[in-house]
């Protein structure tokens, strides 16, 4: 069954998701993810790939959701609606994994849990593209104590290739290469404002980078070609913002969720949602990603305000 699109390069990749039953001993204690609010049990498992071989360093997704009424035990074999809650766990040297399921599904609906698995690709030069992953699974019902567990073994595929996001990608790699501390640029009236971590060593690199990619425009209207130019300091420069925009993305997938962005002239990632309760839901799965929470703006944005298509 196909798992809903936290990030669109995950599509050839599978996973198997296998319930045992409650009370298993849990593996690798030592790599159990931050309690951060109410759970719903354990989860373990290991983390393999095609050849059966364990992966480490993965980054495990479990979250709950809301089975669909059905027959012969069945219900958490389709989603109704998107996720409830997520958390993350990193695997270790032999591919395990130990993680305190958050409480997200109502206890008087169909509790459900699901796996997800992705292995960074080491050495990628914008973003943090999965080099292994999955996109299919089979879920279990919650375990019917905080006390117990379930064990969910995941099978990791190769992902090929990856999704781009335009002009976001070419201002990471130039913060990593000639305009270090680069964070982006944009117009304030007919000013061209230079986005950086440190203006003093950066500003005369910047200016000449933006000023080829205007190729003697300017804001339009009655600005003039040749635009004044300022520099403003800031937290973070692009490369450290679109790496953490990939890693938020599972965050998406979260009911309420209605929009996500790199803001440049804010110097955040943005993720917008419907009401204060998924916001909630977001703030507590942002706590287990790796991104600082000061990089992160949650703001309320009805649903409709963007197109849920165009999450990359």
């Amino acid at each position: 069954m196909p798992l809903p699109s936290f990030r669109r390069p995950l599509a050839t990749a599978l996973v198997a998701l296998l319930a045992a039953a409650c009370g298993d001993t849990p593996v690798a204690p030592d790599h159990t993810a931050p309690d951060t609010g109410p759970v719903r049990g354990i989860a373990v498992g290991v983390v393999r790939d095609a050849a059966g071989s364990p992966v480490a360093g993965a980054n495990v997704y479990v979250g709950t959701f809301r089975g669909r009424a059905a027959t012969g035990g069945a219900g958490c074999a389709q989603l109704d609606g998107l996720l409830r809650s997520v958390v993350r766990a990193v695997t270790d040297a032999q591919g395990r994994f130990r993680v305190a399921i958050p409480d997200g599904a109502p206890q008087d609906s169909i509790g459900c849990a699901l796996a997800y698995t992705e292995l960074p690709a080491a050495g990628a030069t914008v973003g943090e593209p999965a080099a292994l992953s999955s996109n299919e699974f089979r879920a279990t019902a919650l375990p019917t104590t905080t006390a117990d567990s379930v064990r969910l073994d995941l099978t990791a595929s190769p992902v090929t290739g990856h999704d781009t996001r335009e002009p976001d990608d070419t201002w990471a790699r130039v913060a990593q290469t000639t305009v270090p501390g680069f964070a982006g640029f944009l117009f304030e009236g007919c000013t061209v404002v230079l986005q950086l971590t440190d203006p003093t060593t950066q500003a005369a690199a910047a200016r000449s980078y933006v000023t080829g990619v205007l190729g003697g425009r300017g804001a339009g209207g009655t600005c003039t070609n040749t635009p004044p130019f300022d520099a403003r300091r800031v937290t973070y420069d692009f490369a450290q913002l679109r790496r953490w925009y990939d890693r938020v993305q599972i965050l998406t997938s979260l009911e309420g969720w209605s929009s996500t962005d790199i803001d440049e002239g804010r110097n955040r990632i943005a993720l917008g949602y419907v009401d204060s309760t998924a916001i909630a839901r977001a703030r507590r799965g942002l706590a287990s990603l790796d991104v600082p929470a000061e990089a992160v703006l949650f703001e309320i944005v009805p649903r409709g305000s963007f197109d849920r298509a165009e999450r990359r």
